[in-house]
């Protein structure tokens, strides 16, 4: 399922004022990104598209649809919040009203950074009209009909900024109230695989959008330096959290390891390198990775192309498997069959659900859990995010460490870990406070996840 907001619109007005309700057109720049997006899908088998009614999501639909007649069924139970009295308002007069709703006109409009403290709490409904809650529970019954209605197939939904961000809670098990914790670009390519009642895994956010789109202005380019008054700026820090590339193809019969020290394949060094080449236009202050040679490997290309030497933190390094290294898979369903889950999800594609995934709390014989991993993790995490607010950098491990770490970001419960299935050297990034909670803002960056999901059965964890 594509989640996907609407095109820039022609909002605010010339007057300044903003209505979610209006027949507001595309701008030049919101049909441009709807034609790219059109372009990217082109190839990714989608069937039917649903929309928002309301012009400015109907617009991207159809142009999404473009010459190809997929179909468009418009449903009101889309739309937007509806911010009631507010309709009109402008910045100066929202201030004079009702300061609880700034962070509605300043995040979407004026490039500040969502945030515990600021942002419009998800049950607090605009006067006259509804809450981010009232929006989901209104949404959540036609999101549900449509995947259940769609098992096995590829749709898209076009709707907005508010309920495309209190759907990927819902995807992802979070409260509601988190729904500011993702970014919602305007015309990005978000991808979720969900089960009929609306719950799955988040494949990719944002994963199209160009990287100067990002964290609200404030991520630091080479050919481009960030105001010093930049809102918000000396408060955050911007990590991208990355999985090392392809470490070890694992054929019937071989050993899975984790803590062994193997390096990357030929495929996964130039992962790598791809990804140093992707992040040069970024300016890093470090780059910090796990001790284990398959991170450290995807480091190297991506520090020296900043001209930095990674900066080694073994508390990064990958789960423990305990008496399982080693093992080869056919021997563990023998040994214990709990696990077989974990193999089935890790290494055969399965698709995980509540019913069917690597509990949080189980223990490898002899070796961790993943609340272990996260008890072991989460403060060296929480330094570095300390040592650089008002900074940009690069945190290279191992999936069982940033899925975790993901969940505190977005305040979701580590049950839920494994909704977040991260690919190898696609970049994920987050802006967080020093609490290590934020926004994220970009997840397995890239088309190919959406387009062409490579095979990723068999390999090491």
């Amino acid at each position: 399922m594509f989640l996907l907001r609407h095109g820039r619109a022609e909002m605010p007005d010339a007057e300044g004022q903003v209505w979610n309700y209006s027949d507001a057109a595309l701008t030049h720049e919101g049909r441009a990104r709807a034609s790219q997006l059109a372009a990217t899908l082109a190839g990714a088998g989608v069937e039917a598209i649903f929309t928002s009614p309301i012009p400015r999501a109907r617009e991207t639909a159809e142009t999404i649809a473009g010459a190809t007649a997929l179909p468009i069924t418009a449903d009101g139970r889309l739309r937007e919040v509806d911010i009631g009295d507010f309709e009109g308002i402008t910045l100066s007069k929202l201030r004079e009203t009702d300061q609880r709703f700034l962070p509605w006109l300043e995040v979407y409009f004026g490039g500040r950074h969502a945030g515990p403290d600021f942002h419009v709490p998800a049950e607090l409904a605009w006067p006259g009209g509804e809450s981010v809650a009232d929006a989901l529970r209104r949404a959540l019954p036609a999101f549900c009909a449509i995947a259940a209605a769609w098992q096995g197939r590829t749709v898209a939904i076009c709707t907005h900024a508010y309920v495309l961000q209190a759907f990927l809670c819902h995807v992802v098990g979070a409260d509601v109230a988190q729904y500011w914790s993702f970014a919602g670009l305007p015309a990005s390519l978000t991808l979720a695989e969900v089960s009929p009642d609306g719950r799955g895994v988040l494949r990719t956010l944002n994963g199209d959008t160009e990287l100067p789109s990002f964290a609200g202005g404030r991520l630091a380019l080479r050919e481009r330096t960030v105001p010093d008054g930049a809102p918000d700026l000396r408060s955050t820090s911007r990590i991208f959290l990355i999985r090392h590339g392809q470490s070890m193809v694992v054929e019937d019969g071989e050993p899975v390891y984790s803590h062994n020290p193997i390096g990357l394949t030929r495929q996964g060094a130039q992962q790598a390198e791809e990804l140093a080449a992707e992040l040069a236009t970024v300016r890093l202050n470090a780059v910090y990775t796990s001790d284990l040679n398959r991170a450290r490997e995807t480091a190297e290309p991506l520090a020296a192309a900043q001209g930095l030497v990674p900066i080694v933190r073994p508390e990064l390094r990958e789960i423990a498997l305990g008496d399982f290294e080693g093992m080869t898979l056919a021997r563990i369903p023998a040994a214990d069959e709990r696990f077989t889950p974990w193999l089935d999800v890790a290494f055969n594609e399965r698709f995980p659900s509540v019913e069917y995934h690597h509990p949080v709390d189980l223990a490898f014989p002899g070796g961790e859990s993943v609340v272990d991993v996260y008890q072991r993790v989460i403060e060296p995490f929480l330094q570095i995010v300390r040592d650089h607010l008002g900074e940009t950098v690069a945190l290279v491990s191992h999936a069982w460490v940033i899925q975790p770490l993901l969940c505190h970001i977005l305040g979701a419960s580590l049950t839920d870990y494994f909704r977040l299935q991260l690919r190898y050297a696609l970049p994920t990034l987050v802006e967080v406070d020093g609490n290590g909670q934020g926004v994220l803002e970009t997840f397995n960056r890239g088309t190919s996840v959406a387009l062409a999901p490579p095979a990723e059965s068999r390999v090491a964890p």
